[in-house]
């Protein structure tokens, strides 16, 4: 009961299960998390897509491609996750946790922490795509625009 209880009061968890507070975010985190719910919306109404083809996609030009690599970032995400990732269409939701999840992902790729980075991509998706998502993450986190890092 120790652990759990001392992990439990960290995290703000109760015995109860309540939620904890939301999470405020930062003007930049607020424009990419509303980013990335479009991607997510044309992500579930785009077919699948096979993850060797996402990861060979070269954008070629430097305003494009952070819309390519959102987009095929999100749609190898929907494939490939153990679980569904839950995004919130409307703007003014709060974040879920998954895409609070990928918000970090990203960030973590743009502070150089790729190790950080990889450990939270293999908490949700199997091992044979681990890789190739991290990829994709990697590229989509680079090519954002200096306004949005």
């Amino acid at each position: 009961m120790g652990a759990v209880s001392t992990f439990e009061k960290r995290i703000g968890l109760g015995r109860q299960g309540a939620n904890p507070a939301p999470v405020t975010l930062d003007a930049d985190d607020e424009a990419l998390l509303k980013r990335l719910r479009l991607f997510a919306r044309h992500a579930r109404l785009a077919s699948r897509i096979d993850l060797d083809r996402a990861c060979a996609l070269i954008a070629p030009e430097p305003e494009q491609a952070a819309e390519v690599y959102g987009c095929m970032l999100l749609r190898a995400l929907d494939a490939e996750a153990t679980r569904p990732v839950a995004f919130h269409p409307g703007c003014a939701a709060p974040a879920s946790f998954d895409e609070l999840w990928l918000l970090r992902i990203v960030r973590l790729f743009q502070s150089g922490d790729e190790a950080g980075a990889r450990f939270l991509i293999a908490g949700r998706v199997p091992f044979h795509a681990r890789r190739k998502l991290a990829f994709l993450a990697a590229r989509f986190a680079h090519s954002l625009p200096k306004t949005l890092v």
